[in-house]
């Protein structure tokens, strides 16, 4: 099977695979959500991306490292697994002092201690299927993978609801996603096929742990930028208002769900055309358009549902919600493209180019966080998120010295209309003028072309 084909399979694979995700998440919204309130789910949230952030932080790349290593034996996964045990006993002894600083940090009450210290816990589960996971997405094996991550997903989602709607308030999401993350590591490890034996070789972890952090380095830096930007916002509007800005930017991912998708399978492509330029640059460029279309249609789509559902979830706050969901979903547009270039550098071997776009991010988010929030309250949140984009313009320059300039006219074509149409609450059926007379431009049909001839290479 081609390449090309492998990675539309894998993407029809992974789709199907995050809408399912996508289902339980809004059911769990639905109905978690109005029973615990929305300062407990901030709580949970911040805690949630506090304990991904260390997890991040101990596997030390490994994941991607064994995911592209050419030259992957059996040797290396042992002494990743060694490493890994490690990992897991560094991640429990600092779960305690992490969920400290965090309620110091976000001035969050005491109460939410235990809670916090749990989900900086839960990493250490994490680290021990780091290994069969990789494994898995190395032989491009994301059938199984999205049937062990739905299965877990609904047993995590079963018994968060139960919880919640008995009373145990900020804990029912939190023994969910505890749940969720023990049984996806058993699923991982039972169809990964790997058998571990324990070996310590210091040279051998020296070159894994030296090819890992240079993966590893980029995202160290990312990450860190929305469970802090969340901390502040909690800090300088409160517990009840950081919960609304989490609940937000969960939506935003809701909605987003598959970007998710294209930039997993596009690190395993993009590596392996490395040496044709022609191809990665026509790969990135019709990436950059099916990402255009999946964040639009699913953004847009859950915009104009929120009057639906979210008074019955928030209550009074729904509005403030839904004007927050507006701005970041337009910052979540604007970046999307500039989101594949950063894979793109990483499959050409340019981590530290990349590294150094995400410090920048986050230096732009943070101060426009302490800027904005004191000052324009949940949008400010936002409009910190907006500035932080500036960072991809010396990416996008160096990228093009590398690669030749992408052509991303029909994806900024597809991301302005449909942006547009976000202004229907204030301009009514006048802001779907735009995409209708997109629909019909000739410079838009080539758009149908590529998708057709996706389709059928995906279905063989």
């Amino acid at each position: 099977m081609g390449l090309r084909k492998r990675v539309l399979r894998s993407v029809a694979v992974l789709s199907l695979r995050q809408g399912l995700a996508l289902a339980l998440a809004a059911l769990s919204f639905l109905w978690v959500v109005p029973a615990i309130g929305p300062e407990a789910y901030g709580v949970f949230t911040l805690g949630q991306l506090g304990g991904q952030f260390l997890f991040l932080l101990l596997q030390m790349g490994l994941s991607i490292h064994l995911l592209q290593r050419p030259d992957l034996e059996k040797k290396h996964l042992d002494v990743a697994f060694a490493y890994l045990i490690l990992a897991a006993l560094v991640a429990l002894g600092l779960a305690w002092p992490l969920a400290w600083g965090t309620l110091q940090l976000a001035r969050l009450p005491h109460k939410y201690f235990i809670p916090l210290f749990v989900l900086y816990a839960v990493p250490a589960a994490q680290l021990l299927s780091v290994i069969p996971g990789s494994l898995l997405e190395r032989r491009m094996s994301y059938g199984p993978v999205a049937f062990g991550e739905n299965l877990s997903q609904v047993v995590g989602f079963l018994l968060a609801v139960c919880l919640a709607h008995t009373g145990f308030g900020v804990y029912a999401p939190i023994a969910g996603f505890v749940a969720h993350q023990v049984v996806l590591g058993g699923f991982l490890w039972a169809k990964a096929g790997y058998v571990p034996s324990l070996t310590l070789d210091q040279s051998c972890l020296g070159e894994l742990l030296r090819g890992g952090l240079s993966q590893a380095l980029p995202g160290w830096i990312a990450y860190p930028r929305l469970p802090l930007a969340l901390a502040l916002a909690h800090r300088f509007l409160g517990p009840e208002a950081g919960g609304l800005v989490a609940i937000t930017v969960r939506l935003v991912e809701y909605g987003a769900f598959l970007r998710v998708v294209v930039l997993r399978v596009s690190l395993a492509a993009f590596s392996r055309l490395q040496e044709e330029r022609p191809r990665l640059r026509q790969a990135l460029e019709e990436g950059a358009l099916l990402q255009a279309l999946a964040l639009g249609g699913g953004l847009s789509l859950l915009y104009f549902l929120m009057p639906v559902f979210a008074p019955w979830v928030l209550g009074s706050d729904w509005r403030a919600v839904w004007e927050l969901f507006l701005v970041l979903s337009l910052a979540y547009l604007a970046g999307a493209p500039f989101l594949l270039e950063t894979a793109t550098l990483h499959a050409l071997g340019r981590g530290g180019e990349v590294a150094r776009t995400s410090l920048l991010q986050l230096f732009l988010s943070l101060g426009g966080q302490l800027l904005f929030l004191p000052r324009l309250g949940l949008l400010g949140f936002a409009f910190g998120e907006v500035l932080a984009l500036a960072a991809f313009v010396p990416l996008h320059r160096r990228l093009i010295v590398l690669l030749g300039r992408p052509s991303y006219r029909l994806a900024w074509g597809w991301t302005a209309t449909i942006a547009l149409t976000f202004s229907y609450p204030y301009l009514g059926a006048g802001a779907l003028l735009p995409l209708l007379l997109w629909l019909v431009a000739p410079m838009s049909w080539p758009t149908w072309s590529h998708l057709r001839r996706a389709w059928q290479t995906a279905k063989g």
